[in-house]
């Protein structure tokens, strides 16, 4: 729990960081901005790393993608990948996945789908 309460506020500080970038742009400016996305993505990938070393799942492949659809919403999809997802318990990945839904995406839209692979 201590662990989870240092992701929550690095995610926080990280975010503050982020939001002052993104208070500026509109979401049709945003839309378009593959750079913006980007970032967006780095950040979110740190702490969902944090998140999977956190469970011993050191150097977890993770792929995240996203999609901008025509009626302006962003839509994403992360994948994790990791050996250990086969022996794991059920309930072990709930948590796991409960930690990676907590990370908040700074843009206001729907967080990304997490897939385990």
């Amino acid at each position: 729990m201590k662990h989870f309460k240092r992701i929550l506020l690095v995610t926080l500080i990280s975010s503050l960081f982020v939001v002052m970038n993104v208070q500026s742009q509109s979401l049709t400016d945003r839309g378009f901005d593959k750079a913006y996305y980007e970032e967006l993505k780095a950040v979110y990938l740190e702490h969902a790393q944090e998140v999977m070393e956190s469970h011993s799942c050191m150097n977890s492949g993770m792929t995240f993608d996203y999609k901008y659809d025509d009626n302006g919403q962003m839509h994403y999809r992360l994948k994790v990948h990791h050996r250990r997802f086969e022996t794991m318990d059920h309930r072990d990945l709930q948590e796991i996945y409960a930690q990676l839904k907590a990370i908040t995406f700074i843009d206001g839209q729907a967080m990304p789908v997490i897939e385990f692979v």
